[in-house]
């Protein structure tokens, strides 16, 4: 844009003719340190702080008792809520069925999307009284607690009447009009207060969580508050090996080995890990992790075990010991001669048991030449024919194999070596598989999938990923090695099953999460290296034979797919859609029966100056809405029940979704209303990206510094978000669902960090994906002026602040300049990007 700078660096999008790709520029993604920080929205921004120390000798996940932006019943502190007794309103048989219910974050004097505003707090009263109850089956199986708030300015938290937190309380026994002894210190985050010494507090079944909230005046500008409760479960089991890095397998190098452990650990010594049963020379760590040096053994087999006499224990009291004898502590590598080509992959796997054998595919780990038919050979018979290019795959066909015992090996006078030739020369080997004509296949079936995990089932790294149900139908058990997932019937063999055994009538649950996790240790689950398509798509399981055939499959596509609905199959063996899913379990009789229409919303996105009321209706009699204003989508259990119009005085984004007993619930519609904008933003478009808070912050989200997730790449760090264009003069644009990933290269990845103002680290980049997975295929729209490309794929949000003087304007024109003299050159345009 020429003539006019905005009034903030604006986000670039510009692409290049000969890429298939875009990049969108974005507009200031930076981050203010206070609490209310801003991405032109007014969006507020929460960190929750790790886990106190105590915590960090306990193995078990944390148990969610109460979440934050939880509904709480609250009252005014305009007088004391229970007379004669003030402390009765903090214990469990208080009635608090007249106060008031909403959803944190409780709050006045600041700009903070959905929770409950106190507009009559400033200059009424000083403090708020909330409690919230919460379900223990058993206090006993209960370690320890952990209460995470954020205040502005101090609280004081009691369970069960028996106090667990405070912050800045007043001097003496709280009153109804008591103020805070001091301010909060800014910025405002959630600190971890832990309360170790749960026994005198919990009971069995229902508790109370009470908090009094202090401002520190009552005309105190402002005040704020949230909280969250977890229970870790006591430890009663011993750790184990939950990573090894690298993974078992083939490996050109192997000089150390980190293990992680499922929890800490004390009494490692280096040589409690034998590498071809030869003690470690070295160990360096501390916690869950250790890292082991030795001497690189000889190329070949590698076995790694640990010393019998180790004496590793966890932290518990009394110590649980480690395991070394157990067999997920026993693993092996192949150190391959890095110049030599090695055989990468085999289908089917060596020593597998098969109905027939016609057919081998060879994968090596380097491109390599000379190889004929009559390189391989079974039972002492050449391959009739062979097909492949450089690495592979490499498709022997053989006469059928006889029914016994089969050994494959490598021709001696062989021609393979590595590419170009002259290269290094292949090994050979040898292998052996069994045919058996009568071995039973295995009734095994897709039996359930959950496409969008928005509150249900959590993978061993507690995030909620999509995930497909497999059913052994038969009563002998079946040995799924070699087995194949697929998205694509083109590709049967995408994401291929390790040695793991299905039991009769046995369920398996493996999620369809991108991470591609194919090693079976405790703790670890199985994960594909695809993602399922909550718009429909083929999904099918193969058979372990060469080549592959389909035992249980959608084709050409499954349906559209709902979030937290799970689709499977009915006792009568009918696909059904189920509103409760039922992973790695039978499923129960489905009643849904229709699907509810859209929800309609009275007013479209867009600019606005003025305030007015949001009306959402659907078409569907009996439908009930739900609505959020966080980003998060909304569900039966995720959100606020429409029941009046929603007031837009204030910039909102407003997700929703109908919902009936028995139906299948809508599409989530997305409306972002910009108010009160200034005109300095208003010159350009705005690019609105929504998704749920913990899609971009802490353990799971994309935009995390703390762990270091703004380093990880793939479809795993894939997140899925709305995506909405306004155009300042006439609100029109358009609205897709997508997937939304960190970009950028190694040095500013390591820099990214959203709590900071400071160029560059604080202005993130990012790209945006258009696939099938979340809806349309593409996005179809004249995005850039002047270019006759409308279809695109891929996006990049390019914030330009790896150089923090702002390179927009000249880069752009040097572009242009280029494209104007008839070279191949990008072309761009700019956007305001707003982040929730």
């Amino acid at each position: 844009m020429v003539g006019r700078r905005p009034a903030l660096p604006a986000y670039e999008l510009w692409r290049s003719l000969r890429l298939p790709s875009i990049l969108v520029g974005a507009a200031c993604v930076a981050l203010a340190a206070r609490r209310s920080a801003c991405l032109l929205v007014g969006l507020t921004l929460w960190v929750v702080c790790g886990c106190a120390p105590w915590l960090q000798g306990i193995a078990s996940p944390p148990l969610e008792l109460i979440s934050t932006n939880a509904t709480w019943r609250y009252r005014p502190g305009t007088n004391a809520p229970s007379v004669p007794d003030v402390t009765a309103w903090r214990r469990i048989g208080f009635d608090d069925s007249t106060w008031s219910a909403g959803p944190a974050t409780f709050y006045y004097g600041e700009t903070i999307v959905g929770g409950t505003r106190l507009t009559t707090m400033y200059g009424g009263y000083s403090t708020l009284f909330l409690r919230r109850q919460f379900v223990v089956t058993n206090p006993t199986e209960i370690a320890a607690l952990e209460l995470s708030a954020m205040c502005d300015d101090g609280f004081i938290a009691w369970i069960n009447g028996v106090e667990v937190a405070r912050l800045n309380p007043p001097v003496g026994e709280p009153r109804f009009d008591s103020l805070a002894s001091a301010n909060a210190s800014e910025p405002v985050v959630f600190v971890g207060y832990a309360v170790p010494d749960v026994a005198d507090a919990l009971v069995s079944g229902t508790n109370v969580l009470a908090v009094q909230v202090f401002n520190v005046s009552r005309l105190s500008s402002d005040i704020v508050f949230d909280a969250g409760l977890t229970a870790v479960l006591r430890d009663t089991s011993g750790p184990v090996v939950a990573s090894i890095a690298p993974e078992p397998g083939p490996l050109t190098t192997l000089t150390q080995i980190t293990v992680g452990f499922s929890e800490p650990v004390i009494g490692v010594d280096a040589g409690d890990l034998r590498i071809n049963d030869l003690p470690a020379t070295n160990v360096t760590g501390a916690g869950a992790f250790y890292t082991f040096h030795f001497p690189s053994p000889p190329f070949g087999t590698v076995q790694v075990a640990w010393d019998p006499n180790a004496r590793i224990t966890d932290l518990a009291v009394p110590a649980n010991p480690f395991d070394a004898g157990a067999p997920h502590a026993i693993w092996r590598y192949e150190l391959l001669d890095p110049s030599s080509p090695v055989v990468l992959g085999l289908h089917p796997p060596a020593g597998a048991v098969l109905r027939q054998l016609t057919q081998i595919e060879v994968v090596f780990d380097k491109e390599v030449e000379g190889v004929d038919a009559a390189d391989l050979m079974l039972n002492g018979q050449a391959a009739t024919n062979v097909t492949g290019v450089a690495a592979g795959p490499y498709v022997f066909q053989f006469a059928p194999a006889a029914t016994g015992e089969v050994e494959v090996v490598w021709a001696e006078t062989h021609g393979i070596v590595a590419s170009p030739a002259p290269g290094p020369a292949f090994a050979g080997g040898a292998w052996r598989y069994t045919v058996n004509a009568l071995l039973p296949l295995g009734d095994v079936v897709l039996n359930e999938f959950l496409a969008e995990n928005v509150t249900g089932l959590k993978d061993e790294q507690g995030e909620r990923e999509g995930w497909i149900e497999l059913y052994n139908r038969g009563s002998d058990p079946v040995n799924l090695e070699g087995w194949a997932l697929s998205d694509d019937p083109a590709l049967p063999g995408r994401w291929v099953f390790p040695a793991v055994t299905l039991r009769g009538r046995e369920y398996l649950v493996v999620f369809a999460s991108g991470k591609d996790i194919r090693t079976m240790i405790p703790l670890r689950k199985l994960h594909t290296n695809f993602k399922l398509s909550i718009a429909g798509e083929y999904l099918g399981l193969f058979s372990p034979e060469s080549p592959r055939r389909a035992v249980s499959e959608f084709s050409p596509r499954f349906p559209e797919q709902r979030p937290d609905y799970s689709f499977g199959r009915d006792t009568g063996g009918t696909w059904r859609y189920f509103q409760r899913p039922t992973p790695g379990a039978a499923n129960a009789a489905s009643a849904i029966t229709g699907l509810v229409s859209p929800v309609h919303f009275s007013v479209q996105r867009g600019f606005f100056a003025k305030p007015f009321q949001l009306s959402l209706a659907s078409e569907t009699p009996g439908a009930e809405i739900v609505y959020t204003l966080n980003g998060s989508v909304p569900t039966w259990t995720n959100g606020i029940l429409y029941t009046n119009p929603i007031v837009i005085s204030t910039t909102r984004i407003v997700r929703a979704a109908a919902f009936k007993t028995n139906c299948l619930p809508s599409r989530v519609e997305t409306h972002t209303y910009l108010y009160n904008i200034p005109s300095a933003r208003r010159y350009l478009p705005a690019l609105s990206l929504v998704t749920a808070s913990n899609n971009l912050y802490g353990a799971t989200g994309i935009m995390e510094y703390n762990p270091p997730n703004t380093t990880k790449h793939g479809l795993a760090w894939e997140r899925p978000v709305s995506v909405e264009l306004i155009r300042p003069e006439d609100n029109g644009g358009f609205q897709v669902d997508g997937g939304l990933r960190v970009h950028g290269g190694g040095y500013i990845r390591g820099l990214y960090n959203y709590r900071t103002t400071t160029p560059p680290a604080g202005k993130y980049s990012f790209r945006l994906y258009f696939r099938g997975d979340y809806g349309a295929r593409r996005l179809n729209y004249p995005l850039i002026p002047g270019i006759p490309v409308e279809s695109f794929d891929t996006l990049v949000l390019r914030a330009g602040m790896n150089d923090p003087t702002n390179p927009f304007i000249r880069d752009e024109l040097a572009r242009r300049l280029a494209s104007d003299v008839g070279q191949v050159a990008a072309h761009g345009t700019f956007v305001n990007l707003f982040l929730n």
